[in-house]
């Protein structure tokens, strides 16, 4: 007598939802090593929407064949960066380093059944990053083939730039800035294998040619960062943060050279208004400090917030003081 077997899970959309009421058994359990079989994917399409990055998104899944609600079967929807996926041999091999936690990149959604047989719900983790390929896992059956479409967290937030290097600041550089605004998941919520790296650049559009240094999460729920300000001059300067989750060597040090790496997002421009202190001129002094009237020759001006050796100056101007 042959084996007796359902009809494999069909997955035909997915869509977020809303803040996530889902309710997970704590206890389901897979197999990792035994799911041979496996459900297509056929969709995966979130336009114009993107997960929390403090997590909590409900993500509805609609097919056929899930099975009958509290019958307690195990759910569970698995989701990386594409780059992550070049380094396994199959999609088996990718569920079981995933889901035992021997690659970081991967976020599990523990799900549930909310429509018998027809819709699963879904609760994201916290995260980051961009073009995030999924694929389920039904009571121990993994998807034949990754979803065609990605997904992505919300993209980080500037909000506010304040601190001593942000107004007035030295051109000299090396003063405290904080960027407050949406930087990702919080520290604690972060998985063990990755670190947050900042990239924060200011100045005038569009190049932005400032790198703010020394940038780390201030605080714990991921929502204010402190940098030191680099050296420059001017005023008016708009400000961009690039927040990526970045793979640790064993050493816990970052690692470029491993598959995917980073991940990460961009944020949009905001235009702070933030300057540096103006120039401030002590003394004049050169052969043209009493220059003849023909003019050409040397003038040399010394002071504070001239800005540094690379620095343009648009020009130095006088005037004649009424000696009356």
């Amino acid at each position: 007598m042959d084996d007796f077997q359902y009809r494999q899970p069909l997955l035909t959309g997915l869509e977020i939802i809303a803040a996530s009421s889902v309710s997970v058994d704590p206890d389901a359990a897979f197999d990792y090593g035994t799911a041979p079989l496996g459900f297509a994917v056929a969709d995966a399409d979130l336009p114009g929407r993107r997960l929390r990055a403090a997590g909590g998104t409900s993500v509805e899944l609609r097919g056929k064949f899930f099975g009958p609600l509290g019958d307690g079967h195990a759910v569970l929807g698995v989701f990386a960066p594409r780059a992550a996926f070049a380094a396994a041999a199959n999609l088996q091999d990718l569920a079981v380093l995933g889901i035992a936690g021997q690659n970081p990149w991967f976020f599990t959604a523990p799900c549930s059944i909310d429509q018998a047989h027809e819709v699963v719900r879904c609760s994201t983790p916290p995260g980051l990053g961009t073009d995030l390929v999924w694929y389920l896992l039904v009571a121990n059956q993994i998807s034949a083939a990754v979803a065609p479409n990605s997904t992505s967290y919300e993209s980080p937030t500037v909000s506010v730039i304040t601190g001593p290097g942000a107004r007035n600041g030295s051109t000299s550089g090396g003063e405290d800035v904080y960027i407050d605004g949406i930087f990702g998941p919080s520290i604690d919520d972060l998985p063990a294998g990755l670190v947050p790296r900042i990239d924060a650049r200011y100045g005038r559009m569009p190049t932005l040619p400032l790198i703010a240094t020394n940038c780390s999460v201030l605080d714990a729920a991921g929502t204010r960062l402190l940098c030191k300000s680099s050296a420059g001059s001017g005023k008016d300067h708009s400000w961009r943060v690039s927040v990526s989750l970045c793979a640790r060597d064993p050493d816990g040090r970052r690692d470029d050279a491993l598959p995917g790496s980073c991940s990460g997002a961009v944020s949009s421009v905001l235009n702070a208004m933030t300057a540096y202190a103006p120039p401030v001129i002590a003394q004049i002094y050169g052969e043209g400090a009493n220059s003849p009237t023909e003019g050409g020759v040397e003038i040399r001006v010394q002071g504070a917030n001239l800005g540094p050796s690379d620095a343009t100056v648009d020009f130095v101007g006088f005037e004649l003081l009424d000696s009356s």
